[in-house]
């Protein structure tokens, strides 16, 4: 009985996180929206990714008054620790479709005294972003997009908030982890090209899991940026990012 209890607990985890991380693709939105909402900040946890963060905003020389979008937030990690960052002088926007996620985001930049440097907003993004042209330096979407429904809609959305010179990342997810909503490495360079972001470099995020930078080809390559991708570079170590 007691081994039983404990799979069916373990089987019901398993699907609240795939219901909530595939965006109610198989099994309703409403649902999706309430467990993500509700057990959001319970079974997504950002602390663990705080280093990450951090080597990342390194490698994309996130500093003085930049102004920076993060997508799908969450808990506004990514935002808190780039506005926490010494030198950065602009401002981080996180936004979620998720009010709870939304308010622990807030509490915590507030807890930090990041206020003056960070915004956070409840959005859908599937109905567009609420931003004009051209506003951000840099925009982020991960662990996001590949969820989505419309997925070309909203790339199209985060270039159009991006400035001509700005640098925009997405995920990538690959090996079991992409599972049910993953889009092919080819997808996105297609997409990008077409988009005018024909510059695209592959790094490690986590295992099973690379982020895509893009930038316009016109644009010179920050030198302290990560390797290209596996299929371009030989080179590349698919443990370059992990410290």
């Amino acid at each position: 009985m007691f081994w039983t209890a404990l799979g069916c607990i373990g089987l019901a985890g398993m699907v609240t996180v795939f219901v909530a991380s595939t965006d109610g693709r198989y099994f309703g939105k409403k649902l999706a929206y309430v467990i993500y909402n509700q057990l959001g900040p319970i079974i997504m946890v950002s602390s663990r990714d705080r280093r990450k963060w951090n080597s990342l905003i390194g490698k994309l020389d996130i500093a003085g008054e930049k102004r920076v979008l993060d997508v799908g937030t969450a808990m506004g990690g990514l935002p808190n620790a780039i506005a926490s960052q010494p030198g950065f002088e602009g401002e981080a926007v996180g936004i979620d479709w998720s009010p709870k996620m939304i308010r622990v985001a807030t509490k915590r930049a507030a807890k930090s005294g990041l206020e003056d440097r960070v915004a956070f907003q409840v959005v859908d993004v599937r109905r567009g972003l609420p931003f004009g042209d051209g506003q951000f330096d840099l925009v982020f979407c991960i662990g996001l997009i590949e969820t989505l429904s419309e997925p070309d809609f909203v790339l199209r959305e985060l270039k159009r908030v991006l400035r001509p010179d700005g640098i925009m990342v997405v995920s990538l997810y690959h090996g079991w982890s992409s599972w049910g909503y993953s889009l092919p490495y080819g997808w996105y360079l297609k997409n990008l090209a077409a988009l005018g972001l024909d510059q695209v470099e592959r790094m490690t995020y986590r295992k099973r899991h690379d982020l895509i930078v893009a930038r316009s080809r016109a644009i010179p390559v920050i030198p302290s940026l990560l390797r290209t991708s596996p299929e371009s570079s030989p080179g590349f170590r698919p443990g370059d990012l992990h410290s």
